[in-house]
Order: C-alpha cells, then sequence, then structure tokens
C-alpha cells in the first residue's frame, strides 16, 4: 500500500474537499498549527474528526465544510472531512472505499421507527476511510465512529480496537467488509453516482436518516460503557 508515491494530487481540492473553505482553514489552525510534528497533525486531525463530529447517517453530497459545520456525518461525510483537513495541513491524504454489510447498523436498530429507516438502505453499502501518508506509507485510519457511540453500543458486541498510532492501519470494521478495498486519489464523482447505489431522494434519505440519527443520540447520551 505504499504506492503510489504522494503528489500534489494529494493535497488537491475538489467540490467535496474544499480545503481552502474559511471553516476548515480555521479548525486547521487550531487543531494542527503549521509548527506541530506531522505525526501529531495526524493524530490531532484523527481524533478531532473520530470524536468531535458525531457519528450518523447522511446523505453522501455534503461538503467537508457542511460536515463540520452540521457537527455529524457518516462515515463518507467524516472521511471527506478528515481528507481535508488533512490536506489542508499539509498532509498528503486519499481514500480507501470497500462495500460493507448494512448489518453494521443493526447493533443500534432496535426500535419500530429506526428499522423502517435501516430497511431502506441496500443490502450493501460503500464503506469511506481516509487513507493517510505517514511519511513511508500509506494508512487507513477508521474515524466512523465517535467514541461514545463506540463505547455505548459497539464495544460490546465487537470489542473493536478504534484507536490509532498515526502510523500503521486501524481498521475495526474490515470483517465486515465484503470487497477488497480500492485505493482513490478523488471520489468526487463517485459521491455524485452514489457509489452505484440507489439511494433514497436527498429529502426522502434525510428524513429517514433524521429518525436513526436521533435515536443514536439518545443512545450516545443515556447509555454509559461497563466499568471495568
Amino acid at each position: 500500500m505504499n504506492k503510489p508515491e504522494p503528489s500534489p494530487v494529494h493535497l488537491e481540492k475538489t467540490k467535496y474537499c474544499d480545503i481552502r473553505h474559511p471553516d476548515i482553514l480555521k479548525t486547521i489552525a487550531d487543531i494542527a498549527p503549521t509548527d506541530m510534528p506531522d505525526i501529531d497533525k495526524r493524530l490531532s486531525i484523527f481524533h478531532f474528526v473520530r470524536d468531535q463530529i458525531s457519528s450518523g447517517m447522511d446523505v453522501f453530497q455534503i461538503t467537508a465544510s457542511d460536515v463540520l459545520k452540521r457537527g455529524m456525518g457518516g462515515c463518507s461525510g467524516k472521511a471527506v472531512l478528515c481528507v481535508t483537513l488533512m490536506r489542508a495541513a499539509g498532509i498528503p491524504c486519499r481514500f480507501a472505499v470497500s462495500d460493507l454489510t448494512r448489518d453494521v447498523f443493526l447493533v443500534i436498530m432496535k426500535n419500530r421507527l429506526t428499522m423502517r429507516a435501516f430497511n431502506h438502505l441496500p443490502e450493501t453499502l460503500p464503506h469511506i476511510m481516509p487513507l493517510i501518508w505517514t511519511g513511508s506509507e500509506w494508512a487507513r485510519a477508521e474515524v466512523s465512529f465517535d467514541k461514545k457511540i463506540y463505547e455505548a453500543c459497539y464495544k460490546e458486541a465487537y470489542d473493536w480496537d478504534i484507536d490509532w498510532d498515526g502510523i500503521t492501519d486501524v481498521t475495526p470494521l474490515v470483517d465486515l467488509c465484503v470487497t477488497p478495498f480500492e485505493f482513490m486519489d478523488d471520489i468526487d464523482e463517485s459521491i455524485d453516482n452514489n457509489f452505484g447505489r440507489y439511494i433514497p431522494p436527498v429529502l426522502m434519505s434525510r428524513v429517514l436518516f433524521g429518525i436513526g440519527n436521533t435515536y443514536v443520540d439518545m443512545l450516545r447520551k443515556r447509555r454509559r460503557p461497563k466499568k471495568g
């Protein structure tokens, strides 16, 4: 996975990776200033996106700055934000994309309304992760699950390792991915085409996903990890 070597394309602005947006630049100045060592920049951005941007479901067609403003995103939105912040900080970054079984959501879809949202999802969904240059190779770094929702809902079922050392892969969902990862420099076209999947129209999706997200927020606030 150490090829290709980083190039200017891995630092470029795209429609969804809007690295020059004022909110992106302000965030980078706050969490990864220019005098910070690169490994600390990588870890600071990783933890910011993983934990300060709440995990939820959303449409694919959302820019990094909008994810930042909303404070919530699905795997696609959070990955796009992470890639954008990395690029804005001068860290080459691209995307790792695979197909993920929708069964990953069954841990949190526990009532009639959330199951209605679940049943509108395709059997598999594209799963997007940041692929980050560490100085000698590319590393996949999963940012989908914020720590609160992981500890409240997923830890007991899966006991994944979701922490990253800034150097090697952290891929807790890999066992639920049903296709090999494809590595991409730019996913704008794939996002515009819903990664080739049927997804309900944006308005309908936002309503359905809103139901699921409301319930997930309740779990995040009310459930606590077991002590010990």
